[in-house]
């Protein structure tokens, strides 16, 4: 059985994961990075500055080509605005994510503690149940006189 933070933090991610809550966060982040004024501006003033725009290229090109030379060219740039606008997102309480990664954390902690605790028992029974099978055999080996006072008190 797990035991260290390590472990926890694993079965917190895994059940947070299998239950679906990460994928939802996921898409809730992605759409509010997506509507922040930040994000928006930034992107905007970047492409608008870009030559394929200053030089009028981006008329003659497809979509996809302008898209990949954009990409190309800024993608570092375009990652930290992302980046930035993530963590602006995650940070501030008024989109409610943060809450809601603490709320679904702690939930899914207290389910794998809930889950640990049920297998400590079930291990816990087990042992009771083998030594209790032990000391019956012990004694139709043996009989009750020979155990030297093991005898099982009820």
């Amino acid at each position: 059985m797990p035991d260290t933070l390590a472990d926890d933090s694993k079965d917190v991610l895994d059940k947070i994961k299998a239950e679906g809550t990460f994928d939802q966060m996921r898409v809730q982040v992605t759409e509010a990075v997506k509507k922040t004024d930040t994000m928006t501006s930034q992107v905007q003033q970047l492409v608008a500055q870009s030559d394929v725009f200053k030089s009028g290229k981006a008329d003659s090109m497809s979509r996809k080509d302008l898209f990949d030379t954009i990409r190309k060219t800024y993608e570092s740039k375009l990652l930290e605005i992302a980046a930035s606008a993530t963590w602006e997102v995650l940070l501030n309480d008024s989109y409610g994510i943060s809450q809601q990664i603490e709320q679904s954390t702690h939930e899914a902690l207290c389910s794998v503690y809930e889950a640990r605790e049920q297998q400590r028992i079930a291990l816990h029974l087990q042992q009771q149940q083998r030594y209790q099978h032990d000391l019956q055999q012990y004694n139709a080996c043996y009989g009750q006189h020979h155990n030297h006072g093991y005898v099982n008190q009820p």
